[in-house]
């Protein structure tokens, strides 16, 4: 069950430091899926026994295992979405060069013959593939 049901489930046993706590985890999801109990209860403003007892009203053991449901959930979405974020998006780079170069280059050669006008689309082209070249390792 997703985390968000079982608030919606629980809202008759949660009180308002609990949603404030809930507010903040989904509003810092990728943030939360890291964070120590200890960490949480300072920007929440409230003490460490409180958020245990938040996670136990939503029938956890404890923040640990809450904590390993929220990153499994936050990393079903990101699946779900098509896409896997992680400090390696250099990775995509490549592409988007690609895709962005292909889509450059058309504009300037559609601009430079249909204006009749070949000597600046070459120009405007020439200087595309310097942009893109000079970027390269």
């Amino acid at each position: 069950m997703k985390l968000e049901e079982l608030v919606i489930e629980n809202c008759n046993r949660l009180n308002e430091n609990d949603l404030l706590i809930w507010k903040y985890i989904q509003k810092h999801k990728k943030e939360c899926c890291e964070i120590a109990i200890e960490d949480l209860a300072k920007k929440c403003s409230i003490s460490r026994t409180t958020i245990s007892r938040f996670t136990k009203k939503l029938s956890f053991d404890g923040f640990r295992e809450f904590k390993v449901h929220l990153k499994m959930e936050y990393n079903e979405e990101l699946t779900e979405c098509g896409v896997i974020i992680d400090d390696g998006y250099h990775i995509l780079l490549p592409d988007f060069r690609c895709l962005l170069k292909n889509s450059l280059l058309k504009k300037a050669i559609d601009a430079g013959t249909s204006g009749g006008n070949f000597f600046v689309s070459l120009l405007i082209t020439n200087q595309l593939a310097r942009l893109f070249n000079s970027g390269r390792q």
